[in-house]
This record gives C-alpha cells, sequence and structure tokens, in this order.
C-alpha cells in the first residue's frame, strides 16, 4: 500500500472515531462553558498565567478523552491490527486525526483565554505548546487503550490533565507526611509528560521541556504500535505450541 495513502486513510478514521463519539462532544462542551466562566466572570478576563493554565487544561481533557477512542477495543483495534502501513505510521495517522478535532477547540479557547492579555502572538503561541503538550499526552493515552481499555486510560489521562499543572516540588511538599508515597511520585511527576512542563516553558522558554515533551509523544506512538499488535503475536504464538 501507498504510505501517502495509508497515512491519510488512518488520518480520516481517527477524525471519524473521535468525531462519532459521545464522550469527546461531551468534553468539548464542557471545555467551552469553562473558557465562557472565566471570561465572563471578570470584566479584564483571566489574567496571562491563568490563562495559560486553563487552556493546558483544556487541552489535556479533550485530547485524553479523543485518544481513548483511537485504539479503543472492537473495531478500532481490529481494525489497526488488519493495516499493512509502516512502522509508525498507523499510530501517528489515527493521533493526527483525532488531534485535527482537538486542535481547532484549543486554538479558540486560546485565543479567548490569552489573546486579550497576551495579544495575538502569545495566544498563537501558548496554543501551539498546549497542543504539543496535549498530543504527547494523547500518545501515551492511545498506547495504554488496548491494555486498559477506553474507560480506563481516559480517566488516567484525566487525571494527568487535571494535576499536572502542580510542579513536583508541589507534590514533594504534599506528600511530607507519606514518604513512601512521596517518593515515586515526585520521580513519576518530573518524568511524565504533565502540563507543568508546558507551563514552565512558556514562562521560562529553553529547550528541554519542549524535547521531553516531544521526545513522549515519539515514545507514545511507539508504544501504541506494540500495545496493539502484542496480542496478535501472542495468540499466534499460543497457537503454533
Amino acid at each position: 500500500m501507498n504510505p501517502a495513502l495509508a497515512f491519510k486513510a488512518e488520518v480520516v478514521l481517527g477524525f471519524q472515531l473521535v468525531s462519532r463519539h459521545r464522550a469527546p462532544r461531551l468534553a468539548a462542551v464542557m471545555g467551552a462553558s469553562l473558557v465562557a466562566l472565566l471570561v465572563t466572570g471578570d470584566a479584564t478576563g483571566p489574567t496571562l498565567q491563568d490563562g495559560r493554565r486553563a487552556l493546558l487544561l483544556i487541552a489535556g481533557t479533550l485530547a485524553s478523552v479523543a485518544a481513548s477512542r483511537l485504539l479503543a477495543r472492537g473495531g478500532p483495534l481490529a481494525a489497526f491490527r488488519q493495516t499493512a502501513a509502516p512502522w509508525l505510521l498507523a499510530p501517528a495517522g489515527r493521533l493526527a486525526g483525532g488531534m485535527l478535532l482537538v486542535a481547532p477547540l484549543v486554538l479558540a479557547s486560546g485565543i479567548a483565554l490569552v489573546g486579550r492579555q497576551g495579544g495575538a502572538f502569545q495566544a498563537f503561541r501558548s496554543t501551539a505548546v498546549a497542543i504539543l503538550s496535549a498530543a504527547a499526552v494523547a500518545a501515551a493515552v492511545m498506547a495504554l487503550t488496548p491494555l486498559l481499555g477506553a474507560s480506563a486510560s481516559a480517566a488516567l489521562g484525566l487525571v494527568a490533565a487535571l494535576a499536572g499543572g502542580a510542579l513536583p516540588s508541589q507534590v514533594g511538599l504534599l506528600l511530607q507526611a507519606w514518604p513512601l508515597a512521596r517518593a515515586p511520585l515526585v520521580m513519576c511527576w518530573n518524568v511524565l509528560p504533565l502540563s507543568w512542563r508546558a507551563a514552565r516553558w512558556l514562562a521560562e522558554g529553553g529547550v528541554g521541556d519542549l524535547a521531553w515533551l516531544t521526545a513522549w509523544l515519539l515514545f507514545g506512538l511507539a508504544a501504541a504500535e506494540w500495545a496493539a499488535t502484542r496480542r496478535v503475536e501472542g495468540a499466534a504464538a499460543g497457537a503454533s505450541g
């Protein structure tokens, strides 16, 4: 199969899997409601920092819910296993199709939440980083879906989106009374592609945080390819034995 046509087919399928399910639509309505509350709650609107935090929260929530549909058990996963596309092309196409629905909503939210205080440049800059951060989380959720199911993977993505704005130092302070849980959770907070990295990059710049999010995006795509095909390989080995 032509790789370009295969990628296009996966993009279209990913778009349809997300757009035809009610959970992403509900998440979009909730995100729009949050934007409306923040914009109309104060005559001057949210501050630049609060607007960025809300934007990252909305982007992570939408991406997590959307990504949980891309490799859901049943038709989406079966179709993925039957594709003959080159390695990583199929998960990349599925994710791109899902993000085609998420990106315009994030852009509209960025203009409403950040544009008033930071101007057009800050609005588009914040939106681009929010989309990258959301795509990294979405890739991880997509990889977990064949293993845990759509609901469980979406729930983990939502937890990451809701709590991911906290800094690792804040998590450490919160868990001072539980030293056994403190060390592993702080380590996870430093490793996972949580939104505090995107917020720190927007505030300070540099290349480390964006490089880490990009690495997680690529790792999530590779993990999704492995998770979607591993059961087929295991079944084939069992049949041959």
